[in-house]
């Protein structure tokens, strides 16, 4: 085990490869300039996603911070309450229309903007942190800026972005040295709010408590801050936990009843590969008639319709678990594959005489230059996730990446991938990335120099 000693050593500054004072000065307004590419980037992103921000990502978002605004109801139709959505990002919408009004699309895209260079100065603390160069940290930051498809998604109406931030401020405190009191309530506090975001962030919860016993060296001395990171987890959930139970008389850690469908749109026959070729919500116009002659109103009963998908999709894999594991194991792959998931970028859904959902027409994109920086920076970042398994003062983010990559791995492949699905932990990815390419010029400049000729 790694004691949290080990992470709270002090900096170094680079070791026997760091950079020449002569060098070191010429190269001090590195990070300034790195930082105004960033800001520059960010800009032009957001400038560019102002004028189709409500009419990409999620309307049910904006409908259910509007309905809280105009009824103080949480519903998606202004009558029924829902379970659909976690509550952190609708609220913040709701305060967004709160404070401006008719003008509260450009004040959310402000704020997401905000996300946005908040996700990537985490990103350069958390390679100082566990490089212990600021010039790497840089470094860093620029690589995560160029995830053109991630900045994109954080001015769209979704809660991508503000989940990546509350990840990655969820690693940084979890490398922070800090007492075991303070950093079990900080960390109760970002995972409740990350798993109040989007319900994957559950996986931060067991991932928070095998880290902090990591960090104690010992389960006796790591039950102090375990048990206070429980109660303040609790406390934290425990609003939007009494409000289901008052609305929908069940409670559920996950936060939204979306688990039954989910699993229902990656596993049942009709579905076939909607999930690679075409956007799974696709489905939906076959599905809500189909729960329609069950019985069940799509509108006022969402929770029954969740169990509803639920049990068909169990059905079906314990009618064909073979067909299960295959699949699964293809999601997985697709769900760590540097290419875009879903593959089509239109077509219309039909019915195929198999009675399975499939895309005509569908237009594949080639040539896509986002590929090519998934194409370079997961294989590295994956690279570099393992390797820092074996540099102790990169153990715990190696531990901690590691769990939250299984963790994303096993839901998507159990349910259905998308690559937005990954986008939180593409930040992260790029860290290790920078310190994958930083051991492999170690390495380089420390091998003997043979003599030409």
């Amino acid at each position: 085990m790694v004691m949290s000693s080990e992470v709270a050593q002090a900096p170094g500054q680079g070791g026997r490869f760091a950079i020449g004072p002569v060098w070191a000065d010429r190269l001090r307004f590195l990070p300034l300039l790195a930082g105004i590419f960033c800001v520059l980037l960010v800009l032009a992103a957001g400038v560019n996603g102002l004028a189709t921000f409500e009419r990409y990502g999620s309307t049910s978002y904006a409908l259910i911070a509007e309905h809280l605004v105009t009824l103080g109801r949480y519903s998606l139709d202004g009558i029924h309450p829902t379970a659909l959505r976690p509550p952190v990002y609708p609220l913040y919408l709701a305060a967004c229309m709160l404070l401006a009004g008719k003008s509260w699309a450009v004040l959310a895209v402000l704020g997401q903007g905000l996300m946005a260079l908040a996700s990537l100065g985490l990103v350069a603390l958390i390679t100082e942190r566990l490089l212990g160069n600021r010039l790497l940290g840089a470094a860093a930051a620029i690589l995560a800026a160029l995830n053109l498809a991630l900045l994109r998604e954080f001015f769209v109406l979704r809660e991508t972005g503000l989940f990546t931030v509350l990840t990655l401020a969820w690693v940084l405190v979890l490398l922070r040295p800090m007492n075991g009191t303070g950093k079990a309530v900080l960390l109760a506090v970002l995972a409740a709010l990350a798993l109040l975001t989007r319900p994957s962030g559950i996986v931060l919860v067991p991932v928070t408590l095998i880290t902090l016993i990591w960090q104690a060296g010992a389960l006796r001395s790591a039950i102090r801050p375990v048990l206070i990171h429980l109660v303040v987890l609790a406390a934290c959930l425990l609003p939007w936990q009494a409000h289901l139970a008052a609305s929908f008389g069940r409670v559920a850690l996950s936060g939204a009843s979306t688990g039954g469908m989910n699993l229902f749109k990656g596993n049942h026959p009709m579905m076939g590969d909607l999930y690679l070729l075409g956007d799974v919500d696709w489905s939906d116009p076959w599905i809500k008639p189909m729960i329609a002659a069950y019985g069940i109103d799509w509108e006022s009963q969402q929770w029954r319709a969740d169990d509803y998908l639920g049990e068909l999709a169990r059905g079906a894999i314990l009618a064909d678990p073979t067909r299960f594991l295959r699949r699964t194991i293809e999601k997985g792959v697709v769900f760590l594959s540097p290419a875009t998931a879903p593959i089509a970028r239109g077509g219309e859904v039909v019915m195929g005489p198999d009675g399975q959902l499939t895309v005509a027409n569908a237009q594949f994109g080639s040539g896509d230059l986002r590929n090519l920086y998934h194409l370079l920076v997961v294989p590295l970042g994956l690279v570099g996730l393992a390797s820092a398994l074996f540099w102790p003062r990169r153990r715990l983010f190696g531990l901690a990446l590691l769990l939250l990559v299984a963790g994303n791995l096993a839901i998507y492949a159990l349910t259905f991938p998308e690559r937005r699905f990954r986008m939180p932990l593409e930040p992260l990815l790029a860290v290790a990335a920078i310190a994958c390419l930083r051991d492999v010029a170690a390495a380089a400049s420390a091998r003997p120099v043979t003599p030409a000729g």
